[in-house]
């Protein structure tokens, strides 16, 4: 799919951009996540979903070690890169399969590579538009990442005891938040990332969100959140789901 005209000042330099979906078969808190099934379709199918109804993409590659994965990409007639034993294990990063996805597979083809993680399925049709609005004010940049703000009130435990780390009387509203990647949506500038081997580079570009309506499969429980943030979004969601 053509890259959309909304994105031409990508086009002046004919840049390509591609996205990449990683879902290894292992997975040791929630034994085969990426394939659970939710409103009728796998966790997986959602990322894949996304992909291909956005514009911007190029391409969409469905990086996988699992047979049964493998077979859902086919059926959508994705891009299939077969994800080695060393890359599909525990120690490996997200950032190595980048690497050999765009050195050894795609031959260095694209400018930006979009990661998509199948663990966060709620995103907005307008999530790769606006990163890239986003991406347009900045010559230099060197990544993207979708951010959400956390204002905890943090504390340590010491001597079996629970420590503020602030005075007692500290607002919620007074603590300065700390910002922390949703997992929804991950960008590269190739050339200053993944050809130098620096995983996001010295001038990261936050793309904020809101915790509340943020969804990262990560634990069992997420599962309920999963389903109470789709019922009352799911005006912005159900695109996902349509044949």
């Amino acid at each position: 799919m053509a890259i959309g005209l909304d994105c031409r000042f990508m086009n002046k330099n004919k840049s390509k951009i591609v996205s990449v979906i990683p879902a290894r078969a292992g997975s040791k808190r929630i034994p085969g996540k990426n394939k659970l099934f939710f409103q009728g379709q796998s966790l997986i199918e959602w990322s894949v979903k996304f992909s291909l109804k956005c514009e911007y993409f190029s391409e969409t590659i469905l990086s996988t070690d699992d047979e049964e994965i493998s077979n859902i990409g086919q059926k959508y007639n994705l891009r299939m890169h077969p994800r080695s034993k060393l890359l599909s294990s525990d120690t490996a990063s997200t950032f190595d399969l980048i690497k050999d996805i765009y050195f050894n597979f795609i031959n260095k083809s694209a400018d930006i590579i979009f990661l998509l993680q199948p663990t966060s399925p709620l995103r907005e049709k307008n999530m790769v538009s606006e990163a890239l609005k986003l991406i347009k004010k900045y010559d230099s940049w060197t990544s993207l990442i979708e951010v959400l703000p956390s204002t905890l009130f943090p504390g340590k435990i010491k001597n079996g005891y629970w420590e503020t780390n602030l005075p007692e009387k500290t607002r919620s509203q007074e603590i300065e938040p700390i910002y922390v990647p949703s997992g929804r949506l991950y960008a590269y500038n190739c050339k200053m990332t993944v050809e130098i081997d620096d995983a996001l580079g010295s001038r990261v570009l936050p793309m904020m969100t809101e915790e509340w309506k943020n969804v990262n499969i990560d634990e069992e429980h997420d599962l309920i959140k999963l389903q109470y943030v789709y019922n009352e979004l799911k005006d912005q969601f159900s695109y996902l789901v349509e044949k």
